[in-house]
């Protein structure tokens, strides 16, 4: 996936992710994203990242700003700023918001799940976008274009 890609998959709603720097150090996260209440102060969507730390368990670290792409700690974070996962992620979040592709051997790798609504992916664009046919099509994503964009791509070049 593109950096675009990437953010957009971050910031679909249900976003399940692994960090890995490939070299065995790895990081599940999760971005879940909440809407705003009618007649709450806040306008905009909030997004809340959390880092795997059991089987099924997520510790908080805190919200991710979507202009940005930082992590900025709240009163009910668990995670210090300091924590090599909130290192990991911030790093790579700095170089996708600025457009730019992890370097290898690190990747970002979606759980083959929905980026938007957490349902198992099993289209083959879904797969490589992370985002579902009918999730793409409530986003307005052309999944034309991600069809072409995946057939210019040479065989065994990651997207």
């Amino acid at each position: 996936m593109s950096p675009a890609e990437i953010k957009r998959f971050l910031l679909a709603g249900a976003a399940l992710f692994t960090l890995d720097n490939g070299s065995g150090r790895h990081f599940t996260y999760k971005i879940s994203k909440k809407e705003p209440q009618p007649g709450r102060r806040y306008t905009d969507p909030s997004y809340f990242v959390g880092v795997l730390d059991g089987p099924e368990s997520f510790s908080y670290m805190g919200l991710l700003n979507p202009r940005r792409g930082t992590i900025t700690p709240t009163k009910g974070s668990k995670v210090s700023g300091q924590a090599l996962s909130a290192v990991a992620i911030g790093w790579a979040l700095r170089l996708i918001w600025a457009g730019k592709s992890l370097p290898a051997p690190s990747k970002l790798l979606h759980a083959g799940k929905c980026g938007r609504c957490g349902r198992p992916l099993t289209d083959p664009i879904s797969v490589q976008s992370g985002i579902g046919p009918d999730c793409a099509e409530q986003m307005g994503i052309d999944r034309g274009r991600l069809l072409d964009q995946a057939a210019a791509r040479q065989p065994g070049e990651e997207g």
